[in-house]
């Protein structure tokens, strides 16, 4: 991949998973998050994104420039630690461990 050069190809396939958001689980939504994965289907260059700032928004479209940065704003506006039931429904086959440093772990 180059990145000053556009990946050439003009065939995509895209991925989109959709959240919901609740302050506790199983409570009411209080929001949802879409995950949007979009790759060249010719040679799997990631799609680049341009005209979305960086960062998390309830309000607009905006990407993610590193895990470190979704993960700060997800903790901010859920509030808590993915529950187990979560961490297996959106992690499956890894570890449990804390996703938010400032929330106790889930029981």
């Amino acid at each position: 991949m180059d990145p000053d050069r556009a990946c050439p190809h003009e065939d995509f396939a895209a991925v989109v998973e959709v959240n919901r958001l609740t302050k506790v689980e199983g409570g009411p939504v209080t929001g949802y998050s879409a995950e949007i994965t979009v790759r060249c289907a010719d040679c799997d260059e990631p799609f680049r994104w341009i005209g979305c700032p960086a960062g998390l928004s309830p309000r607009q479209p905006m990407v993610s420039p590193d895990e470190a940065t979704l993960r700060a704003r997800a903790c901010a506006v859920v509030g808590r630690n993915l529950t187990r039931s979560e961490w297996d429904r959106f992690l499956p086959g890894k570890s449990y461990r804390r996703t938010c440093d400032q929330w106790p772990a889930a029981g």
